[in-house]
């Protein structure tokens, strides 16, 4: 019955018909399916912003978080997916990750009321939205911990106060200490318990471990420790400082106004293989030596390498080629609009070389301009490959889905792009990533997407049994690719440049093999 399902979850994704006249695509994109879940980031004043956030991945469950909670979804069949559950946990932007299809984290970045005699964290209503309100010292932000061993019945295991809350986190397997890490990320942008320019030592309420270190700056990120044969006694057991400029949002955008200056890390992503985290820091990007994964060297005086170009308003996500010889960041534009055209220096994506971090090799904006609309460089992951071809997918925000070929970074070009229809004043696509043949992404007011590449792409792209976008394991060594391969595979993609044709009869079969039983 599964095989049979395949074919079809193929043939669906081939046959579609032409994406309707409201959207725009290029020939070789096809939305598969849709799962809604409604949401809106800007509603008006008085009612709370909902979201579609990020995306997780393990087998074949997906993990889609959003404001108001997170959904477990069953992709075995892509062209049918099933909502195994939509848990109510409200705590944006409820940031994603799995393990195992155990235990799943989120990140909480919006004070909570907390209930006397509850557990910490939770899942309750927001403190109200004035800095007395978010200030109060029994207000919970954090981390949250579910199990989700039956996808049906997730169950809530404990709440972890990290300082200014955690605005994302990344998974960091420590499997010889028999744990998880995660690193949060965090800044004082607005003011919450642990947080802001009248903050205390407030977090010793809740762990007498912790140091009182009073920054209203912040500067420093949190390490929480999950023990695998004991969740219940996660605790935040490292706090590494960070050395960066300080970042006033108000110096980019002056309209942007109710804002405190904040030394802050936005996302991070790390190989455990090279022992390596990229992380963007809002002010700049930075390369860390996670060799000692519960104190990564985060400063410059323990080899932290910092970058920084007058082109970034902010540096948001970062991610490695698995090959590990690339390092992406994306710059999250804080003014309105962009995407208006290719030299637009904010909202872009830039590459640098790993061993020679100095200043991007390129850059990429996409082609079509949206009118505009909020456009921006957000979330991606890059495709797993074998032949030193660079291909990563990523959400654009108003500028929908884009396949992007990177292998030479002076010449990034567009694959493919899936551009939905949106009304005038949406933000649209959150976080776009390629998982075993399929594009998901979550769109912040549509709700989850099935996108397929008909591409020859198919052809050599690496079969995952899990994806937390931002946890990179195991090198990818390109096969036979050297100085000359690579000179190769660069002449090879500038070559499908103008037109990609797409493949047939077998070259669908990495597809199949991972929908198979």
């Amino acid at each position: 019955m599964r095989s049979v399902l395949a074919v079809a979850a193929i043939a669906a994704a081939l046959t579609l018909p032409a994406a309707a006249s409201a959207n725009h695509a290029s020939p070789n994109m096809r939305l598969v399916t849709t799962l809604s879940k409604p949401g809106d980031l800007s509603p008006p004043q008085g009612v709370l912003a909902s979201a579609n956030s990020d995306l997780a991945f393990w087998g074949e469950r997906a993990y889609a978080g959003h404001y108001d909670g997170f959904r477990i979804i069953d992709i075995s069949n892509p062209a049918h997916p099933e909502v195994l559950s939509d848990f109510a946990c409200r705590g944006a932007q409820n940031d994603i990750s799995v393990w195992r299809n155990r235990l799943m984290f989120l990140s909480v970045d919006e004070p909570q009321l907390h209930p006397e005699g509850q557990p910490r964290g939770v899942c309750n209503v927001p403190a109200p939205a004035t800095d007395p309100g978010r200030e109060m010292p029994t207000n919970f932000e954090g981390i949250r911990i579910f199990d989700v061993s039956d996808p049906r019945n997730p169950v809530f295991v404990k709440g972890v106060d990290t300082d200014c809350g955690s605005h994302t986190h990344t998974l960091v397997p420590d499997l010889r200490n028999n744990r998880l890490l995660l690193y949060v990320s965090s800044y004082p942008l607005r003011v919450g318990p642990i947080c802001g320019p009248r903050t205390s030592g407030n977090d010793r309420l809740f762990d007498a471990s912790l140091p009182v270190d009073v920054n209203p700056l912040l500067e420093q990120i949190s390490v929480v420790e999950v023990p695998l044969g004991a969740p219940q006694n996660a605790r935040v057991i490292s706090e590494p400082k960070l050395a960066h400029p300080v970042y006033n949002l108000s110096q980019i955008d002056p309209e942007a106004t109710g804002f405190y200056d904040s030394v802050g890390c936005h996302d991070i992503g790390v190989f455990l293989e090279l022992k390596l985290a990229a992380a963007a820091c809002m002010s700049n990007g930075q390369l860390w030596d996670i060799s000692d994964p519960a104190n990564p060297k985060t400063l410059p005086g323990q080899g932290a390498k910092y970058v920084d170009i007058p082109q970034v308003e902010f540096w948001h996500s970062a991610a490695f080629t698995w090959d590990g010889r690339n390092i992406q960041f994306g710059d999250e534009r804080i003014r309105e609009g962009g995407c208006e055209s290719t030299a637009d220096p904010g909202g872009r994506l830039y590459f640098y070389e790993r061993t020679n971090f100095t200043q991007p090799v390129g850059s990429f904006m996409i082609p079509r301009p949206q009118g505009g609309e909020y456009c921006s460089s957000h979330l991606w992951n890059v495709l797993p490959r074998k032949d030193g071809r660079y291909v990563l997918t990523e959400a654009w925000y108003s500028g929908g889905v884009d396949v992007i070929d990177f292998t030479d970074p002076t010449r990034a070009f567009e694959v493919g792009y899936y551009d939905p229809f949106h009304p005038a004043g949406d933000e649209a696509m959150w976080s776009a990533y390629w998982y075993n043949g399929f594009i998901y992404a979550n769109d912040i007011e549509r709700g989850q997407d099935v996108y397929f590449l008909r591409d020859r792409l198919q052809f050599g792209t690496l079969l995952f049994d899990h994806l937390n976008p931002q946890t990179q394991e195991r090198l990818i060594k390109s096969k036979h690719v050297r100085a000359a391969g690579r000179a190769a595979a660069r002449a090879a993609a500038r070559k499908a440049a103008p037109r990609s044709k797409a493949p047939r009869g077998r070259a669908y079969a990495p597809v199949l093999r991972a929908l198979a039983p």
